[in-house]
């Protein structure tokens, strides 16, 4: 915890103003509730990219009163996300995104495509699951191979053609419904990662092709993260 401080302290000194906290899963932390109001008194936009399984009224109190956003996993229909995360956890996490939005917690969802299941019903499914259930905001990630998902590329990573013509479909629907939607595209654009010990990477579509940059700062802490 000491190390994420002073990761925290660091980054709002050099005027960041909006951290996610992601993982992993941020909230295998025991200490996460702490984090999430240390965000709070250093007035970070706090917001946390969660599978949504782990959430109870307990955490779901602490992130709603330091005015933090959640992002949380939903693949398609109950079946295809259990089939996609190998476990029997959709309608856990469909009743915590309920108990979420009846506090007033900000939340987003961010949806996986993939070729597990035609990646256009996934989307209109989705975009009638949000919009059902007055979610605002929701994000639609390509498979990229990264981490364990080297291990299952072919079966579940779309071909260019493929992932043109989803985008061609997200077009289309954009704009028609009461929804922002978006596509977050990882496969040709890299996004900016601080690790707690200060390290700085550009991540892209492999952790092979990650590019690592000089620390942020001298004197990292080695303390537990």
């Amino acid at each position: 915890m000491a190390a994420l401080k002073h990761v925290l302290a660091q980054l709002k000194t050099m005027g960041i103003q909006r951290v996610k906290l992601t993982g992993g899963e941020p909230y295998v932390r025991e200490d996460i509730d702490d984090v999430i109001a240390h965000c709070s008194r250093l007035d970070l936009d706090v917001t946390l990219c969660s599978n949504g399984t782990l959430l109870d009224d307990q955490r779901i109190r602490v992130l709603h009163q330091a005015n933090g956003k959640i992002k949380v996993s939903l693949h398609g229909t109950p079946e295809l996300h259990d089939t996609l995360v190998g476990a029997h956890v959709a309608h856990q996490v469909h009743s915590n995104i309920v108990r979420c939005l009846q506090v007033g917690v900000k939340l987003s969802i961010h949806t996986l495509l993939t070729r597990m299941s035609d990646p256009m019903a996934v989307i209109d499914y989705m975009i009638d699951f949000c919009v059902s259930n007055g979610i605002s905001k929701l994000s639609f990630i390509p498979f990229v191979p990264r981490g364990r998902g080297r291990n299952c590329s072919t079966a579940y990573a779309l071909d260019s053609q493929e992932l043109t013509t989803l985008q061609e479909y997200l077009r289309q629907v954009a704009g028609k419904r009461p929804l922002d939607i978006r596509y977050i595209d990882l496969w040709t654009k890299a996004y900016y990662t601080v690790e707690t010990d200060g390290s700085a990477i550009w991540s892209k579509e492999t952790e092979d092709s990650d590019s690592f940059i000089e620390p942020l700062w001298e004197g990292r802490t080695n303390e537990d993260s």
